[in-house]
């Protein structure tokens, strides 16, 4: 009985941890929310400033022009890094490395080409057995 009683409490106390951690990750998720919508207004602002001096400086045709040049620039150097890391794939393990490594008593590397191949290995075994069990 005494263990029933201790259990429950110990059960409320953990439920009663997770709802305030749940409650706390929410209110932090909601004011991140609100720091970045806050932040995009504040770089919209700050680029209108500078448009709005732009034009009085160099009138309101070649202001537009420069801030959508400038736009095109930085778009034209996130595209360019995003297609550089693109391009450089990571090698794929030789089979060969594995199975020194694991003849060494070592674990054979990340596991990710032997594991894939034994989950399908298994996958397809037990489906097999599913679909052409009579």
């Amino acid at each position: 009985m005494l263990s029933r009683l201790l259990a429950a409490v110990g059960l409320a106390a953990l439920e009663g941890e997770l709802a305030a951690m749940v409650r706390r990750a929410r209110r932090r998720a909601i004011l991140l929310a609100a720091a970045v919508l806050l932040w995009v207004v504040a770089i919209a602002f700050a680029l209108a400033t500078l448009t709005i001096w732009l034009a009085g400086a160099l009138g309101p045709i070649v202001a537009s022009g420069i801030m959508a040049g400038a736009f095109a620039v930085v778009a034209l150097i996130l595209q360019i890094a995003a297609s550089a890391q693109a391009r450089r794939p990571r090698p794929p393990p030789s089979i060969g490395a594995l199975f020194q490594g694991a003849a060494a008593g070592k674990d054979g590397g990340d596991g990710t080409t032997f594991g894939l191949l034994a989950i399908v290995a298994v996958a397809g075994y037990m489906l097999g057995r599913h679909l052409f069990r009579r």
